[in-house]
């Protein structure tokens, strides 16, 4: 699944528009990337790669009245933190942006 490109498409199904997916589905995104992102530091940055910590940001901007969603996407950014060093910096930066 990772290496055939589905990882980019969930992290692509989180950055699509309000108008053509529902936040819940975008939730249930949230959700496997995060399940991915505690599997191994490397999946954790193919993920970072990907830039999928500034698209969870630009989520979470878009959606600050559901709490299940802003809960989801706090849980991915916890997991692509933990033991990442490589890229804690920019996933650092990325959360910092919450507070704009």
């Amino acid at each position: 699944f990772v290496t055939v490109g589905g990882l980019q498409t969930v992290v692509d199904t989180v950055a699509l528009s309000a108008l053509v997916l529902p936040s819940s589905a975008k939730r249930e995104a949230l959700l496997l990337l995060t399940g991915i992102a505690r599997t191994s530091r490397e999946y954790k940055a193919a993920q970072c790669e990907l830039r999928a910590s500034a698209v969870v940001v630009a989520f979470m901007k878009g959606c600050a009245d559901d709490d299940a969603a802003l809960d989801a996407g706090r849980e991915l950014l916890v997991a692509l933190s933990e033991g990442n060093p490589q890229f804690a910096l920019t996933i650092a930066n990325d959360a910092l942006e919450l507070l704009t």
